[in-house]
């Protein structure tokens, strides 16, 4: 065989070699286009998930409102209404007129209490620490849980809607521990260090670790838990839940300053 022929063929040979390569690097590319549009897919789906879950769990808050309104403060004015017409039929109106203002004061204390949790006090002075602790307070002094509150640093240097979204997150912790962890013992923990505000909040019941949490999250009823990753989201923080070595559970809500 010439030096030729055998020129010839090694060049087809690796003329058929490159195009298998170019071949097999399309497929590789198709390969990987195909999956970050899977995986593109899957966030904007996540995406539409938590932003369903912030609308429904509006709705249903505004639900709570409307029917905490209605069964208490509502009828509590019609009260007050039926004892100011008895007071215009009567001679003896003072004991007509204690009652109604007493009423009155209830239907007062029970819309404060209705203003005070849809956004709360400390939190509009901009205190967000203050807050905190007095969260742990309520849940301490219901004798069910103890609570404790610690932390080694003065107020964060936070706008005051990322200190209401800290806030309404540690509240969401709180609900899902009562409602599915049932801890003996929590601890409201924070920090500010590396220019990040970290809250941790550790307990000894039922917890999750992160894939658990991963895996609920993105439940149909699971509204709490994609309001919690949507609140985290918005104010660019990352919330985590790990469990130590000594068994506590820790959910984690780190805050860029």
């Amino acid at each position: 065989m010439s030096f030729n022929i055998l020129f010839f063929v090694f060049l087809s040979g690796m003329l058929i070699l490159s195009l298998a390569l170019i071949f097999l690097v399309i497929i590789h590319q198709k390969g990987v286009i195909r999956n970050q549009l899977a995986l593109q897919k899957i966030r904007e789906n996540q995406q539409r998930a938590l932003l369903k879950a912030s609308i429904e769990g509006e709705e249903k808050e505004r639900e709570r409102i409307a029917q905490e309104l209605h069964d208490d403060v509502c009828a509590t004015l019609a009260t007050v209404n039926l004892y100011l017409y008895k007071a215009g039929n009567t001679e003896d109106k003072i004991p007509v007129i204690t009652e109604s203002k007493a009423l009155v004061d209830d239907s007062i204390k029970k819309l404060r209490g209705i203003s005070h949790r849809l956004q709360p006090t400390q939190i509009m002075s901009e205190n967000l620490l203050t807050s905190l602790q007095n969260l742990c307070k309520k849940i301490d002094s219901s004798g069910a849980i103890n609570c404790e509150f610690s932390s080694d640093h003065s107020e964060p240097a936070l706008n005051i809607d990322t200190k209401l979204s800290i806030y309404r997150i540690a509240q969401e912790v709180f609900n899902n521990l009562m409602k599915h962890a049932h801890p003996s013992n929590v601890y409201f923990v924070s920090s500010s260090e590396d220019r990040f505000f970290t809250l941790n909040i550790f307990h000894d019941g039922n917890g999750l670790i992160q894939s658990d949490f991963d895996q609920y999250v993105y439940n149909s009823d699971a509204i709490g838990l994609k309001n919690m990753v949507s609140r985290a989201t918005v104010i660019g923080a990352k919330l985590t839940h790990s469990r130590n070595d000594n068994g506590e559970y820790r959910i984690q809500l780190k805050v860029p300053l």
